[in-house]
This record gives structure tokens, sequence and C-alpha cells, in this order.
């Protein structure tokens, strides 16, 4: 059975949506579609926001990914986490050059031929966060809330021992990118991180960058890493 995807259908076009499938949850009072994530595209009016290039759909689960750095402030070696997307549909919407032209949509799915890729994220707004997943990660792991620019949210990884701010740029570096050339090296290193596999109840929208490997290592996380399973 698919997983839900809420879908921003506005009134206006509530019939629209309707006609190709969408359904309502008086729940939530909210349209939402349980099609197959390849059929998405079809729903992409109301899946990416105004003004917005993209929008990246998480499908079935995320990963939470844990290993240590060294604070730059203390130089001890700290707890650091970061996410991981397996399954996931992005839909880029191309504009033309004047302003009132409809969006072209062009949908990449990624995840869904078997391979088992991994890619290495992270998500900075809080606000773009489940909220399960958010108190999840506050509960069990050395993250914080930090205010940029005194009016932004964001979660970044603070050091057990000083408790000093970690780059978020850590995430995309060791110990997380396996980028040795040694590809048994790469495998040891991956080994040694502790992967938790968040089952999601429905499919969400994620406002992320993600790191795909140069050299083939994205299917070394899920085989050779130490994978517990896990519901919110």
């Amino acid at each position: 059975m698919n997983k839900k995807l809420y879908l921003n259908v506005s009134s206006s076009d509530e019939e629209s949506a309707k006609k190709l499938g969408a359904k309502y949850d008086k729940r939530r009072k909210q349209w939402y579609t349980d099609e197959e994530p390849e059929k998405y595209i079809n729903f992409a009016k109301w899946i990416v926001k105004e003004k917005k290039d993209v929008a990246t759909i998480v499908c079935d689960c995320i990963y939470i990914i844990q290993g240590t750095d060294l604070c730059d402030v203390c130089k001890k070696e700290t707890q650091i986490i970061g996410l991981g997307i397996e399954k996931f549909v992005e839909i880029f919407a191309i504009y033309g050059d004047k302003e009132k032209t409809k969006p072209i949509y062009v949908p990449e799915i990624s995840g869904f031929d078997g391979q088992q890729n991994m890619y290495i994220t992270w998500i900075e707004d809080e606000k773009m966060i489940p909220s399960s997943l958010l108190k999840y990660l506050k509960k069990h792991y050395q993250v914080e809330s930090k205010t940029v620019d005194n009016k932004n949210t964001v979660l970044v990884n603070q050091c057990e021992h000083c408790g000093a701010f970690l780059s978020n740029n850590k995430v995309f570096e060791e110990p997380f990118i396996l980028s040795d050339k040694d590809f048994e090296k790469n495998i040891e290193k991956a080994k040694k991180l502790n992967i938790k596999r968040i089952l999601l109840k429905e499919n969400i929208y994620l406002d992320c960058e993600y790191s795909a490997s140069a050299n083939e290592t994205d299917d070394i996380y899920l085989r050779y890493g130490q994978i517990e399973e896990i519901k919110l």
C-alpha cells in the first residue's frame, strides 16, 4: 500500500485535483494522493511551491547516521549525526522568460531500482523537519536549535564536551562521506557508523541538499553499516 503525500490544493483547484485522483482527508482537512511516487508528477502543481525550482519528496523512510568528529573549539572527539535519504522524488519547475508563464515540471526518481543507495543530507530549517522526528533527534542526540539572523531557527550538532556548535558543513565531510580511493577502507568506515532507519507514516517534503559520492560508494552505508529500524 502506498503512503500518503499531502498536497497544497487551493479551494479553486479542488475539482481539478479530484479528477486526477486526489482524495480528501476530512480529519486534516487537506487533499492528498496515495498514488505510486512515479505518478507524483501529475500533482506537481500542488507539490512544488510557488517561485520554487524544485520539490523533494522523501518516501518510505529516512535515516539517522551517527559518527564522531573533532570539535573545532576544544579539539576533542564528539558525536555528530547526519541524515540520509534512499527513496525520493524530485520535481523540477522550469520557468519561461515571461513572468506569468506556467512552469514545465520535470520529475527525477531515485532509489526505486533496488540498488539501496543512501545519500547524506541535512535539514537546517527546523520548520521543515517533521515534529516527531525533531523531537526524537533532540531527545537522543546532541543537537540544539540555533537562531540565525534573529529570525530563522536551524538545527545544529553540538559538541558534547564544550557545547560549541558544529558547522553543518561537517555533515558533508568525514566521517559520513566515504571518499577514500581504497574501497576496503570505505567499508571499514561504514561499519563504524550507527544507522537508524526511521519508517515514515506518510511521504514527506524536505527542503534539503544531498551529497552523492564521486566514487560510487553510496550503496556501502546500507550494506555494511549497523542498521536499526525504529518507528516514531
